[in-house]
Formats: C-alpha cells, sequence, structure tokens
C-alpha cells in the first residue's frame, strides 16, 4: 500500500494543497503555536476541513 501511495501524483497533489492552506490561514490569521493555547485547534480544525473537501473532491 505504501508503493501506491507514494507513486500516486493526487496523493502528493492533496499534500501540497494541505500545506499551502494550513501556511495561508496561520498567516492571514497571524497565528503562532507557540503564543496562545487554541492555535493548536486553529491547526487541527484547518486540516479537518481541508481533508473533507480533499474527499469530496477526490485528491484524498
Amino acid at each position: 500500500m505504501g508503493e501506491t501511495i507514494l507513486k500516486d501524483p493526487l496523493h502528493w497533489l492533496g499534500w501540497i494543497i494541505s500545506t499551502v492552506v494550513i501556511i495561508g490561514v496561520f498567516h492571514v490569521f497571524d497565528v503562532h503555536l507557540h503564543t496562545k493555547w487554541f492555535h493548536p485547534v486553529v491547526l487541527f480544525m484547518t486540516i479537518v476541513f481541508v481533508d473533507y473537501i480533499k474527499h469530496k473532491v477526490g485528491l484524498q
């Protein structure tokens, strides 16, 4: 299974989209994980939202 995931371009596209969205959201809201306790919650919610969208459009 690991070999299939590593060679799947949609898997990599999904990771790139996730990374860009997370960095973008944190940049826009000026979020730094070391400053407030709720920032990890923001990170988790962002990841869940992006993964949901990726599943809906077939990237994951």
